[in-house]
């Protein structure tokens, strides 16, 4: 029995029939009367458990974590469930793998749960564009730039092509010239990109030569990724 079959067998709407079980105003003595004699023939009980999640979620901001081992993103959670613990709302974490659609996960998490608003620990709106498009909630993507105006997504990086030729820029002038890189795949994600062209224009700056075939290895951001890269690299 569901508040649906009440409404088919008493002749009036689902919403009444939910004004009514949650002791709303609004409804007649005879629409009352008769909703609850339904009731009480079927012995009916409004799941609280369903109603107290329903509400709960509407004050829950998912957060979708793009990697498990990612120093970066573990760092900033704890500093974003600290921050969300001080306010009217709970958090709930989804921890997906490096190359998963975040946007199709999130577009997901909405349908069943219906977050408040959602924050991108890592993200990529360039390719997964469409998936971004159907998300209706608030969202922030962290870590990553977010220059489409049109997506219902806010966006805080830093500026990693600027970043990039610092580090590349402090390496040279330290005397250094064979320079090995380890990045994300350069087709697939413009973050990589940026950071390899802030570095390529620090060398050319400096006339320092730079073999990618030989000094570029990508690399999944973790721990053994980027041991695993070093080593190929040495």
């Amino acid at each position: 029995m569901t508040i649906k079959d009440i409404a088919k067998e008493c002749g009036y709407g689902i919403g009444t029939v939910s004004r009514a079980l949650n002791n709303q105003e609004g409804i007649s003595d005879k629409a009352r009367e008769k909703i609850f004699s339904v009731v009480n023939k079927y012995g009916f009980a409004l799941n609280q458990n369903a109603k107290k999640l329903k509400e709960q979620n509407r004050k829950t901001i998912a957060i979708l974590v793009q990697g498990a081992q990612s120093i970066l993103f573990n760092s900033l959670l704890e500093i974003i469930q600290r921050q969300i613990e001080t306010l009217p709302y709970n958090s709930s974490v989804f921890v997906l793998n490096e190359f998963e659609n975040c946007a199709k996960a999130a577009n997901k998490i909405c349908f069943e749960q219906k977050p408040a608003g959602i924050i991108f620990l890592g993200g990529n709106p360039d390719v997964y564009r469409e998936d971004f498009e159907k998300i209706q909630v608030p969202s922030v993507l962290i870590a990553n730039r977010a220059e489409d105006d049109t997506l219902n997504l806010s966006s805080v990086s830093t500026n990693d092509e600027e970043a990039s030729f610092c580090i590349a820029e402090y390496l040279v002038k330290k005397g250094h010239k064979k320079i090995g890189v380890i990045g994300g795949n350069l087709e697939s994600s413009r973050l990589s990109k940026r950071r390899y062209n802030g570095f390529l224009k620090a060398l050319q700056k400096y006339s320092v030569e730079f073999d990618y075939a030989k000094n570029y290895k990508s690399a999944m951001y973790s721990m053994e990724g980027g041991y695993g890269a070093a080593r190929g690299l040495l």
